[in-house]
């Protein structure tokens, strides 16, 4: 049995990603829903139910519960399993080409990472609130 792959690009830098198996992500994805909990549930509690509204105080309180080792966690787990394309070589996007390739493009990082997350289904969880979180484009 194989795991899925996905393909995606960000600011023109075509990446692929291979899906997590459930033993590495289920950590992750426990961490993520901690993170989000806050925010789900201020939503839940909200009088506005603008969409645009409540996505954007979800963010927010979601980034305010990201601490720096989930982040780092995300990155270097997904990043284990993602590749640079470049013509028919693939660069694997770990240790130092994860620095190299990402210095001072903190917003391409983020659209990455968000790209990775969507490709494990790990926003899927928000999709009963905004329609389909998997197959929304990523943009920061």
């Amino acid at each position: 049995m194989s795991l899925e792959s996905k393909e995606f690009s960000v600011n023109g830098v075509r990446y692929r990603t291979t899906v997590l198996d459930a033993v590495t992500g289920r950590r992750l994805y426990l961490r993520i829903l901690k993170a989000a909990a806050p925010g789900l549930k201020g939503m839940a509690d909200a009088k506005d139910k603008d969409t645009a509204s409540a996505m954007l105080g979800l963010v927010a309180e979601v980034l305010g519960n990201l601490d720096e080792q989930l982040f780092d966690d995300l990155c270097d787990t997904l990043g284990g399993v993602s590749v640079i394309c470049q013509g028919d070589k693939q660069v694997k996007l770990t240790g130092d080409v994860f620095g190299m390739h990402f210095a001072g493009k903190y917003e391409d990082l983020t659209n990455w990472l968000l790209e990775c997350l969507k490709a494990n289904k790990f926003l899927d969880f928000l999709s009963g609130t905004f329609g389909h979180a998997s197959d929304a484009p990523a943009k920061v």
